[in-house]
């Protein structure tokens, strides 16, 4: 598995470019709410196929150079590491997994994790944030809702979680799941954060996959 960091900060009407720099927070003339640190991660598995993760972190008052230089650090910070089944992929860009085994996906915004039995009609998932974005969490989560699609179906939204502890295992089932269904899913965790004075910060997930038998 490779996962792609890019950090892209955006300061409406101010910033164009990723060459510009951090604005400190004693500028009062920028508007705090228009200032935003996006991390994107793609974690690959084989040609074509993939998951991703968007970290976006908005502020109460614009950081400090050193303060977005710290979060940057801390969520460059490498994971542990955890046992996952193998995925193959087709030139569709879903990703291939089998019956019976359990799959998990790791970068540096959380852990995916997905099961089918064999002969079920049901794919339970899991989601737990990682611990660096845990580190800069002020309060508790709220999960929109796994949003999903089958064979390019909406299978609307699953229930959301809300208020939950920042080291809460997120849950849910797709329902129903066949051998060879297209699954599609995106879902987002939103919070307070510690970073500088503050503010919300929100992890999006979304990916593809498919169950090849059983």
């Amino acid at each position: 598995m490779r996962t792609k960091l890019s950090i892209l900060f955006t300061l409406a009407l101010f910033f164009s470019s990723l060459s510009m720099p951090v604005v400190a927070a004693s500028d009062s003339s920028l508007d705090p709410k228009n200032l935003v640190l996006n991390t994107s991660r793609t974690a690959h598995f084989g040609p074509g196929s993939h998951q991703e993760t968007h970290l976006t972190l908005k502020f109460d008052a614009v950081p400090s150079r050193d303060e977005i230089q710290e979060v940057e650090k801390l969520l460059s910070e490498p994971q542990a590491p955890m046992v996952d089944v193998a995925s193959s992929s087709s030139s569709d860009g879903f990703a291939n997994l089998n019956c019976n085994l359990s799959y998990g996906w790791l970068d540096s915004n959380g852990y995916y994790s997905l099961q089918h039995s064999c002969r079920s009609s049901t794919a339970p998932w899991g989601y737990r944030l990682s611990g660096p974005v845990q580190k800069i969490i002020s309060g508790t989560v709220s999960e929109s809702g796994m949003k999903w699609t089958r064979n390019g179906v909406n299978m609307g939204k699953q229930s959301p979680h809300l208020s939950r502890p920042k080291n809460y295992q997120f849950h849910g089932t797709y329902n129903p799941v066949k051998k060879n269904d297209k699954i599609s899913y995106t879902d987002s965790f939103t919070f307070r954060h510690n970073v500088g004075s503050g503010g919300t910060g929100v992890v999006k997930i979304n990916g593809k996959w498919r169950f090849t038998n059983g």
